[in-house]
């Protein structure tokens, strides 16, 4: 029987920590210090509620990177932040907590 999702080998630009098939839609979304193989996550600024943001008054000497996981950590896909920014900010919707399936993400 063919699989329903095609497997995702490579994403040009993305570091690929998984190897099951993406079933399942966007769940978090982190701030690393540099490549998240190296550990270094970001703790929150402030979370509340359904909004959480990361504050920086100097850029990071690994740069920003942002992961994102899906599928129950199944996938993890993660990238540079192509600048450094001052804040980055996670909305999660609110109609499908506690397992958020909608993130608004923006850095400034």
């Amino acid at each position: 029987m063919p699989d329903v999702y095609p497997k995702v080998d490579a994403l040009d630009g993305h570091d690929l920590v998984g190897t099951r098939h993406l079933v399942a839609p966007l769940e978090s979304a982190a701030l690393y210090n540099g490549p998240p193989s190296e550990g270094a996550e970001l703790k929150p600024t402030s979370a509340n509620g359904t909004r959480v943001s990361w504050e920086f008054d100097e850029p990071m000497r690994g740069g920003v990177w942002v992961q994102c996981a899906y599928g129950h950590n199944a996938l993890r896909l993660s990238r540079p932040l192509p600048m450094a920014p001052t804040i980055c900010v996670a909305k999660y919707g609110k109609e499908l907590a506690p397992q958020p399936r909608h993130i608004d993400f923006s850095c400034r």
